[in-house]
């Protein structure tokens, strides 16, 4: 066995698995270091070439600045995103609070779902391969429906290939 926090092999401290399997399900966005051949993930939307050396020289001049990530409000990447979507005042004013920004897919999908009317939920009309849907629909007490249901859902969430 390895300490977590050392290289140094210990036989009193279990190997920590970076995964709980009764909650998560396993997704080769995660999974690559432990492929001896690998060579590229199609499972997530990574950039092959690396990342662009301007990105880096914009992220090493905001380092400093960077306090938390993202904002709980958002701000002020949503407003920004917002003008850019709707330049006008008037369009900008009706839409802004339209957006909703996250930190990643799952955190994303978490919040729809917690934000979207309680009941009925199914992932259809195929099973959910990404678990983050159904985990986030078991969690606010919705009643999963099966895939191939023929019962109207109050929410359905269709995503390819996920």
């Amino acid at each position: 066995m390895v300490n977590p926090t050392t290289t140094t092999p210990t036989a009193d401290v279990p190997k920590l698995n970076p995964w709980d399997a009764t909650t998560q399900q396993y997704h080769g966005g995660q999974e690559w270091s432990r492929i001896a051949h690998f060579v590229e993930d199609f499972s997530v939307t990574t950039n092959c070439f690396g990342t662009p050396e301007s990105g880096l020289k914009a992220a090493t001049a905001a380092i400093h600045d960077i306090h938390h990530y993202p904002p709980a409000d958002q701000e002020p990447a949503k407003s920004d995103l917002a003008r850019f979507l709707w330049p006008s005042d008037e369009e900008f004013a009706a839409n802004h609070s339209r957006l909703l920004m996250g930190n990643g897919a799952s955190e994303l999908i978490d919040l729809v779902i917690r934000l979207s009317p309680h009941g009925t939920w199914k992932a259809g009309p195929w099973d959910v391969q990404y678990m983050e849907y159904q985990r986030s629909a078991e969690t606010t007490e919705r009643t999963i429906l099966a895939p191939t249901s023929t019962e109207r859902a109050t929410l359905t969430c269709i995503c390819q290939p996920q």
